[in-house]
């Protein structure tokens, strides 16, 4: 992760290492996000969801446990999304995270993936309706087709070839 200082034109780097459980927690990093909150989130691909503090340069580790059923489901981070509510949403290889962050600070995470009605687990990109009907599904992009997945009651509908796309993945 790299990050330009523009009053000295000179760029800061962090990368991973395994001895400093404070550094970031994968070299690969798959898309970044500032919150609305100001907090920066960092996907990484194989190392889970990171919470970046600049004014320290340390990292806090979101990973899956398979003990865990409110982890992250899966340490492949591939998309992150703040909705208009202000909600963060992660897009992994093992489908969609709504982040829920209790009263006291703790972080919690709430998964659906294929078995729960999308298209496919693997995310690609996940956008905001803001128009139609009923504005604040979210649009997702997967490796078999898109899915409108309505946040409100955990329900998803899938769009591919049937519907008039051409097949195959959307994954942006």
């Amino acid at each position: 992760l790299y990050r330009l200082d523009p009053a000295s034109g000179r760029f800061d780097s962090w990368r991973h290492d395994p001895a400093d459980p404070g550094s970031i927690a994968a070299d690969f990093v798959a898309s970044l996000l500032q919150d609305r909150k100001g907090r920066v989130w960092v996907a990484t691909v194989d190392g889970g969801l990171d919470r970046f503090d600049p004014a320290t340069g340390r990292f806090e580790h979101f990973r899956h446990d398979p003990a865990d059923p409110s982890s992250l489901s899966s340490n492949r981070v591939q998309a992150l999304y703040e909705d208009r509510a202000g909600t963060l949403w992660v897009g992994t290889a093992a489908g969609i995270n709504r982040l829920d962050e209790a009263a006291d600070g703790r972080i919690g995470f709430r998964s659906f993936g294929l078995r729960e009605g999308l298209a496919a687990d693997s995310i690609g990109a996940i956008l905001e309706d803001g128009a139609g009907p009923e504005p604040g599904q979210l649009w997702i992009s997967t490796t078999a087709g898109l899915s409108r997945f309505d946040p409100r009651n955990w329900t998803a509908r899938n769009y591919g070839a049937a519907d008039g796309l051409p097949g195959g993945s959307y994954f942006v």
